[in-house]
């Protein structure tokens, strides 16, 4: 008798785990919520970026510059990707660089998402070039308005053209005009080079203008440091 009990004991107990790993696994595959965006578009300058960055597709809410969501681009060229379980909260849909933070360093994309009601949405972002030293040419030269004096009006100030196309050339290993014994701007060391140290300090007040005020942020005047330690590629 005390060996059937023992032997009914042990069987209802082995049928309860089973049971219970069951019910686990249904657990599991609860749908995930949320809003789907399908991203189709043709990337370049993804592998530019140095540690610490990361160019992203992420969803952001107004006035917010930290990511609520995110998901890495994986390579340049073509790419198709699926971000799901975006939330209510994420007003617009972004291209963009992130740090480690997730905070938002340049978006190069953005997409208004304070509308969608839909449960798929389907972004074709086009090209983009989401290389390094893109975000600081329309990140500061053009959208900090530099090209004003550096390159738009009849002559460039100290000489330096800040243009596209031709702001490389002029900036990396070409020396500064005002202090010819260094470079405007020197890969590998910021510390050295004319351009983050006009902007980042008020040296340049006795030059008849404080460039050190056209940048406030530090997260932009972060990434031209980096731009610079990590080599200053195009």
């Amino acid at each position: 008798m005390k060996n059937y009990i023992l032997f009914l004991s042990l069987f209802m107990f082995v049928f309860a785990s089973c049971d219970e790993g069951r019910l686990y696994q249904d657990r599991l595959i609860v749908p995930e919520e949320g809003r789907v965006v399908k991203l189709h578009v043709n990337m370049s300058g993804v592998d530019t970026w140095p540690d610490g960055y990361t160019v992203v597709l992420a969803g952001f809410n107004a006035g917010k510059e930290y990511s609520l969501i995110a998901k890495s681009i994986p390579n340049n060229g073509d790419v198709d990707m699926v971000m799901a379980g975006i939330g209510e909260d994420v007003t617009s849909i972004e291209l963009c660089v992130t740090n480690r933070i997730r905070e938002r360093v340049y978006s190069f994309y953005t997409q208004d998402f304070s509308t969608v009601n839909a449960d798929t949405t389907r972004v074709d972002a086009g090209t983009i070039n989401a290389g390094m030293f893109n975000a600081i040419q329309q990140g500061i030269f053009l959208g900090k308005s530099c090209v004003g004096c550096h390159g738009t009006s009849t002559t460039a100030a100290a000489n330096l053209d800040l243009k596209e196309g031709v702001s490389y050339k002029n900036l990396v290993n070409s020396p500064s005009v005002i202090m010819p014994e260094w470079m405007r701007v020197n890969p590998g060391n910021s510390d050295e080079s004319m351009l983050y140290q006009i902007l980042s300090s008020p040296i340049s007040k006795e030059w008849g203008h404080d460039h050190s005020r056209d940048i406030e942020s530090s997260i932009t005047l972060d990434m031209l440091k980096d731009w610079i330690d990590s080599g200053a590629k195009e």
